[in-house]
């Protein structure tokens, strides 16, 4: 996977290093009605998938963002650990959720820089679909490198309703941007590579949503 590391600079990579969009992002995203009705699910789907896993000692959340997981996270792990690429992010973070219990680093999550089987559990939210698919398969495995046992994450999947009513809308205009859905084939190919395997998945509805919280194990 070294080769693949090269070129690692895109978008979302780029844009949360800037001060003021991590100043305005939870407004931005999670003020308005649907912005909280998202952020409501998405914390619905997180308590279903660490019930399941339950207490756990170190827990790595990445990207960290401003923190908007850190109190739930807290409540199921002795030890968070905030990361991220950007500084910018992690000083919001530090100051909505200031704890004894949360470390922050900042680092790439295409090179982690910890030991192999250090965390019970690595999370990560709404990052996987940024990544261009060669960067996607560097993250999950460093992702299952780092964890004794559990990886969760979430992913866009193509299929459902609201999928099939995009691609008619937009037949022919995919341009160049990075394909953020992912064909539930590709999914699986990840996780082998990966060396891991399906637990359990989480759906908000299996009509009409295309979000997934994938719970997985290591072999």
């Amino acid at each position: 996977m070294k080769g693949d590391r090269q070129d690692c600079e895109y978008k979302a990579r780029r844009k949360y290093r800037d001060a003021g969009i991590a100043q305005s992002y939870e407004l931005s995203r999670f003020s308005g009605l649907l912005g909280r009705i998202k952020l409501w699910r998405d914390h619905r789907l997180l308590s279903r998938a660490l019930r399941e896993v339950g207490r756990v000692g170190w827990l790595l959340d990445l990207p960290s963002g401003t923190g908007r997981f850190t109190p739930l996270l807290g409540k199921r792990a002795g030890r968070v650990v905030s990361a991220d690429i950007s500084r910018e992010m992690m000083a919001v973070a530090a100051g909505n959720h200031p704890s004894g219990r949360v470390a922050f680093v900042q680092c790439s999550a295409e090179e982690l820089p910890f030991q192999d089987s250090c965390f019970d559990l690595t999370f990560t939210a709404r990052f996987l679909l940024h990544l261009p698919p060669n960067l996607r398969q560097v993250a999950v495995c460093e992702l299952s490198r780092v964890s004794k046992r559990w990886v969760l994450f979430d992913c866009m999947m193509e299929g459902g309703l609201k999928g099939w009513l995009r691609k008619f809308r937009r037949a022919g205009q995919r341009g160049g941007k990075t394909k953020k859905r992912m064909a539930k084939e590709e999914l699986l190919g990840l996780l082998h590579r990966s060396d891991l395997q399906i637990h359990r998945i989480y759906r908000p509805s299996r009509l009409f949503s295309e979000k997934w919280m994938v719970l997985c194990q290591k072999k």
